[in-house]
């Protein structure tokens, strides 16, 4: 499974980005609102592209949603969603660190399986809508 990770500081607007790439190790191995979190974790955006056929997305998508709700019952993932075009998805994440995230995603069924490869954001909110505001309020800086 491959992963990028770009680290977006409050100064994103300007353009200013520090970039890495690496590999995450494969491991083997009902819905409901995220609480907000301990203070200390931080936000990411995690970008899946697929690399298979659909059909291949399509057999193995049962076993990804199991593993987004997990993930959704333990609190880290917040929102997710496919892509339009269906070229992948999107999923907003809250974790401890990128090595968290990191292991969370060596996890899941489409990475294990080679469907997906993952480009990973991680961003400071400056400001968020007063509906968010609870849940990401642990992000935040100063928080």
């Amino acid at each position: 499974m491959s992963v990028t990770l770009r680290r977006a500081l409050p100064l994103l607007a300007a353009g200013l980005f520090g970039a890495g790439v690496f590999n995450v190790g494969l491991f083997s191995t009902g819905l409901r609102a995220a609480e907000p979190s301990p203070p200390g974790k931080s936000l990411f955006i995690v970008e899946l592209t697929y690399r298979r056929p659909l059909s291949e997305v399509d057999a193995a998508l049962p076993a990804h949603v199991a593993f987004l709700d997990q993930h959704y019952r333990s609190g880290n993932f917040l929102m997710s969603g496919r892509k339009e075009p269906r070229t992948g998805g999107v999923i907003l994440v809250r974790a401890e660190s990128l090595d968290a995230l990191s292991a969370i995603l060596a996890k899941d069924p489409f990475g294990k399986a080679g469907i997906a490869e993952y480009r990973v954001t991680e961003f400071l909110p400056t400001k968020v809508a007063a509906a968010l505001a609870a849940p990401l309020a642990s992000a935040m800086p100063g928080n």
